[in-house]
Formats: C-alpha cells, structure tokens, sequence
C-alpha cells in the first residue's frame, strides 16, 4: 500500500461541529469569526478553533461531509472540503467532488423510497391534526432531492418558549409508522428508514481505496449522528454538544 492511502478517513458532521449559526456563537470565541455563507441565508459561520481544524483536517486526512443538509444548502457554505465525496440530506444523496450523483446510490435510493413518497402527505396531516387538538402552532414542510421527497421537518414559531417540549409531545404521541423520528432544538424531523447517514457510510466504506487499512474518525454533535458515527473506529464530539450532554448525565 502506497504511505498516503495511510491517512486517516474522516467522516464528519458539518452544522455544530465544523460551523455553526452565528447566533449561537459564545462571547468568548467571537474573535477572529468568519462568515461561510455564500447567500448569507442562514448566518452560518466558523470560530478561529473551527477554522484550524477544518485546515489540519483538509491538510491531513480525506475529509468526508456527512450533513443534513440537502445539495442547495451545502452548496452555500463555503467550506473547501478537498477532494472526496460529500454525504448530503441526510444520507440520501452522495456527491463526488465535482458535484456528479453516485449513481447506483441514487438508484437504489429511488426504489427504496418509492413505497414512501405518498406518506408523507398524511404524515403532515396527522401532525397538524395532532397539533390543533392540542393547541400548538407547528409549521412544516417536506424536504426532497431530485423530486423524491426524504424528510418531513416541523418547527414551532422562532421565540416560542418551550418548542422542544412541544414538538417531544408531538413525536411521543402520533404514529411513526417505523420512521426514524429526531427532535434537535426546534427541528423535529420524520425521515423512512431508507434514508441513513450509516448506510452511506457504509457504502463509502466499501469503495474508499484502502479503507479498511485505514484509520476511520467519526465527528458529530448529534445523537442522530452516533449512527454513522458507529461505523467509525474513533470518535470526536464537540463540548456541549447534544451527545457530550447525554454522555454527562
């Protein structure tokens, strides 16, 4: 094996673990902090620690995205990942480098999640139904690559108090009907089992050269993360973060 097919892989999570929403930037590390958002849509911005790592990671292994995010929202941060594939909407889709689809990941995503596409219509419905009896406000909306829909995400009105609350009551009280549910902050989203950031992992686990020679790092914030994240032969997690927090209690 050649000394450079040695480095490490790294798979990483992107929002709240290599950037984050400026907002929710401490005091402390506000200097030197610098804005990634090419439409400046979302406010998404990187701290001066976030800024070296991302250079020593991009410098020193092959650096592998693994992100919620569906293509438009990736393409706005302006984030120089080097040359491998990127892993978007939460699984759904793999890119290479230059932007091309995998291919037979696609296809295989499009004949699993056929059976799904019209559940998510009643999905909605049935949450807004919920929410009306109980009172809550809750916006939502479909997310989809490629005219194939992947997630259905629900939201309390911004400066809402006890969003969380509200949207755990949400996910403990209607049907999942055998959906991965995750609830975050204010986002709680109902994704079909096809859609997975490990089985794209796992994919790219099987056509990385050398990969299992290799060195496997799994970065993330999320618990939704410790999926891929499990794939992985190390792990990194930043402080405060949604899966350091469980860990200390």
């Amino acid at each position: 094996m050649r000394q450079q097919d040695f480095s490490p892989i790294v798979f990483t999570d992107i929002d709240d673990t290599l950037c984050q929403n400026e907002r929710h930037v401490a005091d402390a590390a506000r200097e030197g902090l610098v804005s990634i958002s090419r439409a400046m849509l979302h406010n998404t911005c990187m701290t001066v620690k976030q800024q070296n790592l991302l250079r020593w990671l991009v410098q020193t292994t092959e650096l592998v995205p693994v992100t919620a995010r569906g293509i438009a929202d990736f393409s706005d941060i302006d984030i120089d990942f080097g040359g491998s594939h990127r892993i978007v909407a939460n699984g759904a889709v793999i890119l290479d480098r230059d932007g091309r689809h995998d291919e037979g990941w696609a296809r295989l995503m499009a004949e699993q999640m056929a059976p799904y596409q019209e559940q998510f219509d009643q999905i909605v419905k049935t949450i807004e139904n919920f929410c009306s009896a109980w009172g809550h406000d809750v916006e939502s909306r479909i997310t989809s690559e490629r005219g194939m829909s992947i997630s259905a995400l629900f939201h309390t009105k911004e400066g809402d108090r006890g969003n969380e609350s509200a949207l755990a009551l949400i996910r403990d009280g209607v049907e999942n009907r055998g959906w991965h549910t995750h609830l975050n902050g204010n986002t709680l989203a109902f994704t079909p089992p096809p859609v997975s950031k490990r089985r794209a992992v796992e994919h790219l686990l099987g056509r990385i050269e050398g990969a299992r020679h290799r060195p496997v790092i799994g970065m993330g914030d999320s618990l939704s993360d410790l999926g891929f994240m499990s794939q992985c032969d190390f792990l990194s997690i930043p402080r405060g973060s949604q899966i350091s927090s469980a860990f200390a209690q």
